[in-house]
């Protein structure tokens, strides 16, 4: 039975998206036990009980939750390269050469794809600006944005950071918990593209932002937007 039989086909998803876009830090493991810290709209400690993986720990408290699933792949990875390291370490020189012509011969491809290829993991991110964010996932459509900031699409993101407090503002069908949690959660990430090297002009399109809605967000939440969102002056 593998690992991934524990976990729905929704949370596997989700915790590869994890692992592929290096959102897992702190990685290290014994004979029973493997730790890392899942980076998502907060930091998650993650502890798996390699031998009994019911028995696994998430801060998020959930059980065969997409950060553990995360945390797995990366096990699974470094089991992989383990595995092919100890065959590529078996073959001498000679092998390697057949085994590099046998492989280009059938997939031409592959020598542009391993030593001149762009990394396409910005692009494939920023299709997420373009995308529909369904609220039911929202807080891992949120995490998807901390990943475009780290990737430098400050201007991008609060754009569409706007346009989702826009529509929390608007839904009926939110309780005054979620659309709270949600509002936050967005807040955060407005810091966060504070603490960012951006441009003048981007800090003056918050403020003037913050001073159109502080009245509002004030008046249905009870937030300040002056002492919630910080600048460095």
């Amino acid at each position: 039975m593998s690992w991934q039989d524990s976990f729905q086909a929704k949370t596997l998803e989700k915790g590869y998206r994890y692992f592929d876009y290096d959102q897992i830090s702190d990685y290290s493991h014994n004979e029973d036990e493997l730790k890392a810290i899942v980076h998502g709209t907060q930091d998650y400690h993650v502890k798996i009980n390699i031998n009994h993986l019911k028995e696994s720990t998430c801060s998020c408290g959930k059980e065969y939750c997409k950060h553990m699933a995360g945390v797995l792949y990366c096990l699974e990875e470094e089991n992989q390269e383990a595995y092919i390291d100890s065959m590529v370490e078996a073959l001498d020189e000679k092998q390697v050469k057949e085994l590099m012509k046998y492989i280009l011969k059938r997939f031409p491809n592959v020598y542009d794809s391993v030593f001149d290829s762009d990394d396409n993991d910005s692009e494939a991110l920023y299709q997420i600006i373009e995308s529909d964010e369904d609220f039911e996932d929202l807080d891992d459509y949120l995490d998807s944005l901390s990943d475009l900031i780290n990737l430098g699409f400050y201007e991008q993101v609060f754009d569409k950071l706007c346009q989702i407090l826009s529509k929390v503002n608007k839904d009926p069908e939110l309780n005054e918990d979620e659309a709270y949690h949600l509002v936050f959660c967005c807040l955060e990430l407005i810091n966060s593209i504070i603490a960012s090297p951006i441009e003048n002009s981007l800090i003056n399109k918050i403020k003037a932002w913050i001073d159109f809605e502080k009245r509002y967000y004030n008046e249905k939440y009870g937030i300040i937007l002056t002492k919630e969102i910080v600048f460095d002056e």
